[in-house]
């Protein structure tokens, strides 16, 4: 019985050993590795990969030096509460690029590259101002590019350099959204193309009536053309020229509107007319 006491209690005695020796050993692998991913962070952080230069290419409209400042500041915040956000390892080129669209809306998008080890270069393509479009009283006016997409304010033109079009409807204008459908873009641009060539039209203005959504397109000559956005531009623009080279031709003058709203029945009234 002593004896398998004794030879218990050396076995009890090797085990602890082994696990003092496993615990020393876990501590300093444990130590070893925290040392090892402090020493990882605090190089890879450091300042010599902090983003110092931003280049830019495909800015005209919108201000450098303000995407530059909004840049700054999304750097200088902190990544999980306590990393640079300007660590070229830690920028998220698609969320900052995201953020930009969003911020300035004559961006119409933007790609963000890394260049190794701290620099990011912006590529931006921005909205091409194709017309204006206006609303309300006082009129407020935006630019808006060849899809309806409204990106930055506009004065009010004429109608005489770009596209003037005024929409009567009730409805919210926000920048960087399409204000104009396709359908309504396509009527509008197939029309205003063909007016410089045109000795009826020469210029217009385009507005959309609150009532029944009708584009009425005023030319030079103080008549209206009455579309729907449905209308089919070919077929309506053949229509008013057959109208306009016929029967108005030498009644033009007195004009008051012609109706192309319901496909090739053309009505036209002149001025002085009582229905």
């Amino acid at each position: 019985m002593t004896t398998y006491r004794g030879s218990h209690k050396l076995k009890h005695r090797k085990r602890r050993k082994r696990f003092s020796i496993f615990r020393h050993k876990g501590i300093f692998i444990l130590v070893f590795l925290i040392v090892l991913i402090s020493g990882a962070l605090y190089y890879f952080t450091s300042k010599q990969f902090q983003v110092d230069d931003v280049l830019f290419t495909g800015l005209s409209q919108t201000p450098e030096a303000d995407v530059r400042e909004y840049l700054d500041v999304q750097l200088l915040q902190k990544k999980f509460f306590v990393l640079p956000a300007n660590v070229i390892w830690l920028v998220s080129p698609d969320a900052l690029a995201i953020a930009l669209t969003r911020t300035f809306p004559t961006l119409k998008s933007v790609r963000i590259v890394r260049k190794y080890p701290r620099s990011l270069e912006v590529r931006a393509v921005e909205f091409a101002g194709w017309g204006v479009l206006c609303h309300g009283e006082p009129e407020e006016c935006f630019w808006i590019d060849r899809g309806g997409v409204a990106f930055d304010h506009a004065p009010g033109f004429s109608g005489i350099i770009v596209p003037k079009i005024r929409d009567k409807r009730e409805r919210e204008f926000k920048l960087g959204e399409r204000q104009l459908s396709d359908k309504m873009m396509q009527l509008i641009a197939y029309f205003d193309e063909r007016a410089v060539s045109n000795d009826y039209l020469q210029s217009l203005q385009f507005t959309i009536d609150a009532r029944d959504q009708t584009l009425r397109v005023t030319a030079r000559g103080g008549w209206d053309i009455l579309l729907l956005e449905g209308s089919d531009p070919e077929s309506a623009y053949k229509n008013l020229k057959t109208s306009l080279e016929g029967e108005i031709k030498d009644k033009v003058a007195n004009l008051l509107y012609i109706d192309l709203r319901f496909g090739n029945r053309i009505f036209y009234k002149f001025k002085g007319e009582t229905n």
